[in-house]
């Protein structure tokens, strides 16, 4: 679903960020926009193997670990010792995320204060771990932030809400500095709490094995509920992740297998993988229910299917004649997709690109299919974002995002502060949206966040036409 201008941006900006931090050991690392750092330069594994996996013995515990170097943090259950993370024993009263007006006086915006020590080098923040949703307790966002002067060698994964409290926190060494065994992988929030990965590299590549947590929304020390061992993970780490309200759908970089991980510990279940018959594989879960939808190409058509965990079976979810189908989200209440021809598997680039909605389904039977809009070609890609009845289109260009409300079908265009790039939209709020800032062609360089409000963007524009030419 990428487009070729952003395929080759995509590919160099990856190719420069993998080979700042091959370095350091840090295969796999999953970078912002879902890619593995170091996987994508190396080929990593595929998938192959039995379709569940128990808990590696060697990669649980935490007995023996060692004393926290900072007064206020203990060592994580659940991880090794050498992994060397701990948690805030109470995170309620750790400094809250701080907000500056613009730097550029755009009005209506705010920026991440970046009031903490910060290393020399022009990574601010740790390269893959951010996240957000607007939650029933407000906006939330998980930041994983490096740190220097005393704290110099560490990183900070702060989760957090926007303008409140902070939720839970965890601290790491810092493996851009340090070549240390374990580091975060990219975390999510959804269904009522925050999950993310601790991937272990001890083994050696590509023998990973990734510890799952998750912190509740109402606050907390995170717990690991789920270890992924060498054998599931095959070379490959879970880059993204859909928490649903019994499990966790995830998805390996790069696309190879999908799978679920219980949070009560059992087995993870491995449900869709790379095949030569589908060569581009499985890939974006969403999990709904006891449900996942997920994007997989199939018959020279990409389509979205639907996993029934409850009874295993497999279906095709949405298929649509002479087209390809996008990557499937949802607001809770409603899914939209993008539906784009000729299909890629007939080369050349596209000459119809459509926004299509339903209520929120997960039976073939039950959408109810109604198209939103024609957009302009330059909005296929798979950075849509979508929440609190918001669509959130990415430009070819990365540096203007079209805003869509569903609701009442009007939109706003939202550019990027001047000669900068915006990254993966963080989260749609009824009022307002976050974003990344980040220099052109190396989307990790994540200098702060913005939030901007949609009442001072300007009078919304009806949708009409084509959208966002």
């Amino acid at each position: 679903m990428t487009p070729p201008a952003i395929a080759t941006r995509r590919l160099l900006a990856g190719a420069l960020l993998a080979l700042a931090l091959c370095a350091i050991g840090c295969t796999g690392c999953a970078d912002e926009h879902g890619s593995g750092l170091a996987s994508d330069a190396a080929a990593g594994g595929h998938a192959g193997g039995s379709s569940t996996s128990t808990t590696s013995s060697s990669s649980t515990g935490g007995g023996g670990a060692k004393p926290s170097p900072f007064e206020g943090w203990e060592a994580l259950a659940g991880v090794p010792a050498y992994c060397e993370v701990y948690a805030a024993s109470e995170p309620e009263k750790l400094p809250p995320f701080s907000w500056v007006a613009c730097s550029d006086g755009a009005p209506g915006c705010r920026e991440l204060e970046i009031d903490w020590e910060v290393p020399a080098s022009k990574y601010l923040f740790y390269p893959g771990p951010l996240a957000g949703a607007a939650t029933d307790g407000g906006p939330l966002l998980v930041i994983a932030r490096r740190l220097a002067g005393e704290l110099a060698g560490w990183y900070e994964l702060s989760m957090a809400y926007a303008d409140g409290l902070v939720l839970a926190a965890l601290r790491a060494r810092d493996p851009i500095d340090t070549d240390e065994p374990c580091y975060m992988a990219q975390p999510a929030v959804g269904s009522g709490r925050v999950v993310a990965g601790i991937i272990d590299k001890t083994l050696g590549h590509p023998d990973y094995i990734e510890h799952e947590i998750e912190v509740p929304l109402s606050g907390g020390v995170p717990t690991v509920f789920n270890t992924l061992s060498a054998e599931t993970l095959h070379g490959n780490t879970g880059h993204l992740k859909s928490p649903g309200t019994e499990f966790m759908a995830m998805a390996y970089s790069p696309a190879s297998q999908v799978l679920i991980v219980p949070y009560d510990g059992s087995p993870p279940t491995v449900f869709a993988k790379l095949t030569m018959e589908d060569p581009w594989g499985p890939n974006y879960p969403l999990a709904i229910g006891a449900d996942v939808l997920f994007w997989a190409n199939h018959e020279d058509r990409t389509r979205e299917h639907v996993y029934h965990s409850q009874t295993g079976v497999t279906e095709t979810f949405i298929k649509v004649s002479g087209a390809d189908v996008g990557r499937i989200l949802s607001d809770g209440q409603t899914l939209v997709w993008l539906q784009v021809s000729p299909p890629k598997a007939l080369g050349g680039s596209p000459n119809s690109v459509e926004l299509w909605s339903s209520p929120v389904a997960t039976t073939p039977a039950g959408l109810v299919p109604q198209k939103v809009a024609d957009l302009a070609p330059p909005l296929w890609n798979d950075e849509a974002y979508f929440e609190s009845d918001l669509v959130v289109l990415r430009h070819d260009s990365w540096s203007r995002n079209i805003v869509l409300r569903l609701s009442d079908l009007v939109y706003w265009t939202v550019d990027a502060p001047t000669g900068m790039w915006w990254g993966k939209t963080l989260y749609a709020a009824a009022d307002e949206i976050v974003m990344p800032v980040q220099p052109p062609m190396f989307q990790s360089e994540t200098s702060t966040l913005r939030r901007l409000k949609l009442a001072d963007l300007g009078a919304p524009q009806p949708v009409e036409g084509l959208l966002g030419e």
